[in-house]
């Protein structure tokens, strides 16, 4: 089995599937596999694996048992991984057997999965959809790697294929530059009803209004129906901070998410 989140790009689409093709081999041999990204920057927003050596050779390409998942650190402290040589970013790529995945739910979730098997025993599937709501909330990672890694059950492949997450308007500004043909206007960037005047580096997402820059530089413009974000985009992270004081105030959200 494959898991991939929909909102990250990959610049090296070949260097992905090779290492896809290295993490199912691992994966055969009873490991539950995540796919970790090559840091090239201190970066606080992304948690870490660290990687266990010695490392073991699979089709040419270097895996690791995991030593630890970090959650998202200081940059001082992600300074420090990245000096190990052993940290990755955690993309949430993961690859698993479902003998393995179900082995891990069973040992270190069963709330989790004991309600689903359960129903799924008694033949009553449609009530699967019912059940799902009233399960833990929890991500994958806190439910079952990080406990199963501390067994020695979890193993790493490290990927450089320009992977981002696009976890922000500036990282979906990043690829969106990145993917743009040569000779492009960077201030240009964005699509919908928009004409721009000397800007650079910015990423105006615009709907059926008109939407005019003049001048602008790093920034990010998203114009919806019922919402106008307009942000510097090495900020556009505390977009969430808008959204949780207005969950707070009990102020209707704009319909469009804060996460691209």
């Amino acid at each position: 089995m494959l898991v991939v989140p929909a909102d990250a790009h990959v610049a090296d689409e070949a260097g992905l599937r090779a290492a896809l093709a290295v993490a199912a081999d691992v994966a055969a041999a009873g490991y539950l596999v995540t796919l970790g990204v090559t840091p090239d920057r201190p970066e606080t927003g992304y948690g870490y694996v660290l990687a266990r050596p010695p490392a073991r050779v699979v089709n040419g390409h270097d895996t690791f048992e995991v030593d630890r998942f970090v959650e998202k650190p200081s940059e001082d402290r992600a300074i420090e991984l990245i000096a190990t040589g052993l940290a990755s970013w955690n993309a949430g790529i993961f690859v698993w057997t479902r003998a393995s995945i179900r082995d891990g739910l069973s040992r270190h979730a069963p709330e989790i999965v004991g309600p689903i098997r359960a129903i799924c025993s008694s033949g009553a599937t449609e009530d699967l959809g019912h059940a799902y709501p009233l399960l833990r909330s929890i991500s994958i990672d806190y439910a079952v790697m990080e406990p199963a890694s501390l067994e020695g059950a979890v193993a790493v492949v490290p990927i450089d294929v320009g992977w981002s997450d696009l976890g922000s308007w500036a990282a979906l500004r990043d690829a969106w530059h990145a993917a743009s043909p040569a000779g492009a206007v960077p201030g240009a960037a964005g699509t919908g009803n928009r004409r721009d005047l000397g800007s650079s580096g910015g990423l105006v997402l615009a709907g059926d209004r008109l939407v005019v820059t003049i001048g602008l530089t790093d920034t990010i413009v998203v114009d919806t129906p019922d919402a106008l974000l307009i942000c510097s985009a090495d900020r556009s992270q505390e977009v969430r901070m808008i959204a949780e004081e207005m969950a707070r105030s009990s102020q209707p959200a704009p319909t469009r998410e804060n996460k691209p």
